[in-house]
């Protein structure tokens, strides 16, 4: 992951860093699976699955670990799109009522998160 990259970077030998890693690993000190789960349930609420995988990705942690963790814990989206939208200034029925141009802008902002069209829909059409 990052420490790998950033010791070997630094200049570091491959084999040392390996071993390095796997000791620290093996002491429980490196845990990607309990650093994405703590990161999801962190974020849980705020972010799209989408946004969450990417930025764990973009972490060097392993997209089998991170897809393992999300099927276990459940991410509510539609939680974070409302929370979006109000931090916009809108409640999910004020959010249905504006015009074309405005309703428009937010669903762009919200697609640009990696919410998709679906759970956007959803969230104003039955709230």
């Amino acid at each position: 992951g990052d420490i790998t990259r950033k010791l070997v970077d630094s200049g570091y030998p491959e084999n040392i860093v390996r071993d390095v890693i796997g000791q620290l690993e093996s002491y429980g000190y490196i845990d990607d699976e309990r650093y994405v789960r703590n990161y999801i349930e962190s974020v849980s609420g705020r972010k799209s699955r989408r946004e969450i995988l990417n930025y764990l990705r973009n972490h060097n942690i392993n997209v089998r670990t991170i897809e393992g963790v999300m099927g276990e814990l459940y991410v509510d989206e539609h939680d974070a799109v409302k929370r979006l939208v109000a931090k916009k200034g809108y409640s999910m029925e004020e959010f249905a009522s504006l015009g074309y141009d405005e309703r428009n802008k937010i669903i762009q902002y919200l697609l640009r998160k990696g919410f998709s069209m679906e759970t956007i829909r959803c969230n104003y059409s039955y709230n």
